[in-house]
C-alpha cells in the first residue's frame, strides 16, 4: 500500500484525537461552567438553550474566565508537544513506508527512438 494513503489514515486519526483533547481541556470546562452559570436570569436576555450555553450566563463570574484562559494556554502547549510527538512518529513511519517501496525503476529512464549517428 502507497505510504501516503497510509499517512491520510493517520492524520485524519491524529486530528479526531487532537479535537478530544481540546474538548476535554477546554470546551468541556467552559460549557460546564457556562451551564451552571445563573446571570442570564438577571438580564435581560430570553431563557433559551443559546443563552445557557454562551458565555453571557456567567458575566459575574470572573474567575471562570481567569481559568478558562489557563486552560487555553495549557491546551496550546499540550497541542504544540502532541504535534510534535505525532510528527516524529509520522515521520518516520513514511520514512520506513517509502524505503520499503523503493526500486531501481524510481532512478531508471527509459528512451525510445534514439537516433543512432555515425561518424564517418
Amino acid at each position: 500500500m502507497r505510504s501516503d494513503i497510509i499517512l491520510f489514515f493517520s492524520f485524519i486519526r491524529t486530528i479526531i484525537i487532537y479535537l478530544v483533547l481540546h474538548i476535554i481541556f477546554s470546551e468541556g470546562y467552559n460549557i460546564v461552567t457556562n451551564i451552571q452559570g445563573s446571570d442570564c436570569t438577571n438580564l435581560n436576555c430570553a431563557k433559551s438553550i443559546f443563552t445557557t450555553l454562551s458565555s453571557t450566563n456567567k458575566l459575574q463570574n470572573i474567575t471562570s474566565f481567569k481559568i478558562q484562559d489557563y486552560l487555553n494556554l495549557a491546551l496550546i502547549a499540550i497541542s504544540i508537544l502532541y504535534f510534535l510527538i505525532v510528527r516524529k512518529y509520522e515521520y518516520a513511519k513514511y520514512y520506513v513506508k517509502e524505503q520499503g517501496l523503493q526500486t531501481e525503476d524510481d532512478y531508471s529512464i527509459f528512451v525510445e527512438n534514439v537516433p543512432i549517428l555515425l561518424y564517418a
